[in-house]
């Protein structure tokens, strides 16, 4: 309570879930004041940017429609979803695409409103993302929880991923400076980077092995010679024969090793890597996780693999049949897609410019509580309430654990959350409201 003049009431919220990254780190406290946020404690920069989005100038709050000149206005909410469905039920094969950054909630109505109007489903995966789910067929799944991490893990390896910078808090919570049960922290942990550039994770390494750019298979094909005893006839990939030896050696010594590797690890360097972490789990407990950015991206595709049978993205524009598999990024390629509705997240900036190309051709409609550039080309743009912030809901952190998003405060006007509208089709309820509102719409 803070006194004077005009007496307000500020209530702090803890244990709040912190939706910056896939981390999920689950212990924010808020303070609110009124119906706004005025101090955030315990949060990285990226969470730290996150909550103060609700009370930014730079937020869009209004919807808008391009008409027919190409000129963007002002629209009532109702009128923009409207446009929207208008543009869904139009289409022969929509596009429902982005999903890694909502709730569960809204991802399992997005998977309804995609059989609706015979569309499709998908999220930023990749070609890459597939074969990596085949390789780990064939391999298998070596993975645990954060937690065993932090308690067990002696050897940490960052491959060509930098946390520091993509998930600040990772090696304060989970892998480098944490006490665990059966370590003490730094002082038994050996922390090693495989890149081809220097990065601020690098300079807190006890080993950097700089590698040359695509060169992950001849560099894990030497290592593995090296743990077989091998000969390793000079330097393989830009590294040298003394470093490969070395890793090696510190492999087999360890106990309980983690590799985490980013979105740069090539095809075949995440086929062999797979392999390799399966040979060494013969002697050695050894998991590999990748670094995934979106904080909801593991949860998408739990909810399409329960809902759908297929993780990345699926079919539905043939309603004589079972959907089949699709991957929303070969589509745009192709140029398969006749309209598209973008949910939070931002492809115009990612993707390829075939893609990008397609999808400025086509009636666009993007739901998302940040304006982007793809926003500036979308013909619809509807604002939506903040996951975590704005909305509660469920989320799967980046290794599969289920957590629950609090909501901390009312949204905006215009960006309803589902406390106010309710679907019922098969019972369904979502958090994004904007999903919601247009579900309905094209349900009735």
């Amino acid at each position: 309570i803070k006194g004077g003049g005009n007496m307000t009431f500020e209530r702090v919220c803890r244990n709040v879930v912190c939706c910056g990254s896939s981390l999920l780190c689950a212990d924010i406290e808020v303070s609110v004041n009124g119906s706004s946020i005025s101090t955030v404690r315990n949060a990285c920069i990226i969470g730290e940017q996150r909550f103060r989005i609700p009370g930014s100038e730079s937020r869009h709050l209004n919807p808008l429609i391009r008409d027919e000149r190409g000129e963007v206005r002002k629209v009532s909410l109702a009128e923009a979803l409207k446009v929207a469905a208008k543009i869904l039920l139009d289409s022969e094969r929509p596009l429902l695409y982005g999903w890694g950054s909502t709730t569960c909630e809204a991802q399992k109505l997005g998977i309804q409103l995609a059989r609706r109007v015979n569309g499709v489903i998908g999220g930023s995966f990749s070609i890459l993302d597939r074969q990596t789910l085949i390789a780990t067929c064939k391999y298998g799944l070596f993975t645990c929880t954060f937690g065993q991490v932090k308690n067990r893990a002696n050897l940490i390896i960052f491959w060509r991923c930098n946390p520091l910078d993509s998930h600040p808090r990772f090696l304060s919570r989970y892998t480098v400076f944490p006490t665990g049960f059966f370590n003490q922290g730094r002082p038994d942990r050996k922390i090693i980077v495989i890149d081809n550039r220097e990065t601020e994770t690098s300079k807190l390494a006890d080993k950097f092995i700089r590698i040359n750019p695509s060169a992950d298979f001849e560099f894990i094909t030497a290592l593995r010679s090296a743990l077989d005893n091998r000969e390793v006839s000079g330097a393989v990939g830009g590294v040298s024969a003394e470093q490969i030896y070395d890793l090696a050696k510190d492999m087999k010594e360890t106990n309980f090793g983690a590799i985490f590797f980013g979105s740069d690890l090539t095809l075949s360097g995440r086929r062999y890597l797979l392999s390799l972490i399966r040979d060494l789990n013969e002697t050695a407990r050894f998991i590999v996780m990748e670094m995934r950015r979106p904080f909801n991206e593991v949860g998408f595709m739990i909810t399409m693999l329960r809902e759908t049978g297929f993780p990345f993205g699926a079919d539905f524009s043939n309603a004589d049949s079972s959907p089949t598999e699709a991957i929303a990024t070969t589509l745009l390629e192709r140029g398969l897609c006749d309209a598209a509705i973008v949910i939070a997240s931002d492809p115009v900036s990612n993707l390829s410019w075939n893609m990008v190309r397609h999808l400025t051709q086509i009636p666009l409609v993007v739901i998302d509580p940040y304006w982007s550039p793809t926003a500036e080309v979308a013909d619809v743009v509807i604002p939506a309430a903040i996951s975590g912030i704005e909305a509660e809901g469920t989320a799967y952190r980046m290794d599969g654990v289920p957590l629950y998003l609090k909501k901390v405060i009312n949204p905006p006007e215009n960006c309803l959350s589902d406390e106010n509208i309710t679907v019922s089709y098969t019972h369904l309820r979502a958090h994004e409201t904007s999903l919601h509102l247009v579900c309905r719409l094209l349900l009735e």
